[in-house]
């Protein structure tokens, strides 16, 4: 795993050498999201630890942890930061339907209906509604299969 992880931030930081890297508990989708933090924004390993955190409405918050919101408008919400630095939240998911892409005729047209593909900004709901299954264990998902 650290040999791996070395590898992952050597390709980000253009060749530069790194000894070593401790991640305490980081299964491999919250490597895969910090690593693509750290490529994404060209942050600063000294700045890699205040990634995680921040503060919205008076309130710490995690940074890009998908949560359910139970009563709210909708089933999920996030906190995500804006490409001005503001920090924003999130909400995704209707609360009365349930997450049903263990088949793959449902799961494909998803995909295809929602135009998957093409979402890449995390600032928005369709980003993590497509990606809300990298974050099963979190949501209390059962299914694993990505859209």
């Amino acid at each position: 795993m650290r040999l791996l992880i070395k590898e992952a931030i050597d390709n980000i930081v253009n060749e530069k050498l790194v000894e070593y890297v401790t991640v305490p508990e980081m299964d491999d989708d919250s490597l895969s999201e910090y690593l693509y933090i750290m490529d994404h924004f060209n942050v600063d390993f000294d700045q890699a630890h205040s990634l995680n955190e921040a503060e919205h409405r008076g309130r710490k918050v995690k940074l890009n942890k998908p949560f359910r919101t139970p009563g709210g408008p909708k089933k999920f919400a996030v906190y995500v930061k804006s490409k001005g630095g503001n920090i924003k939240k999130v909400t995704f998911g209707d609360p009365n339907m349930r997450i049903r892409n263990k088949s793959k005729a449902r799961a494909k047209s998803f995909t295809a209906r929602h135009k998957c593909a093409q979402k890449k900004d995390r600032t928005t709901a369709g980003y993590w509604s497509c990606n809300v299954s990298r974050y099963r264990k979190a949501l209390g998902l059962s299914s694993s299969r990505t859209w």
